[in-house]
């Protein structure tokens, strides 16, 4: 599954209380952000950690990352050089 983010949008990591727990990332437009934190807030099994910019950024650049590497994994795209890449940092 692949997860699209904007960094415009609010952001929250959400965990079940229970031994097998599933940690769920959603991408809340702002105007219905306060809605949906206070329903989530309602149910005693789900906690909520807001997550900041900088992290919010960070996973999207990890997300991206990854379905580069599966792109090049696939064929459908072509590696870089490890000269290239140093340049570029």
């Amino acid at each position: 599954m692949s997860v699209k983010m904007n960094l415009t949008d609010t952001f929250c990591i959400l965990k079940t209380s229970n031994r097998y727990s599933m940690k769920v990332i959603l991408d809340i437009k702002d105007t219905k952000a306060d809605f949906v934190m206070e329903l989530l807030h309602s149910l005693s099994y789900v906690k909520t950690k807001p997550l900041t910019p900088y992290k919010a950024k960070v996973l999207q650049d990890v997300a991206e990352a990854v379905d580069e590497m599966r792109k090049v994994k696939s064929g459908k795209l072509k590696a870089r050089n490890v000269g290239a890449l140093i340049n570029e940092l």
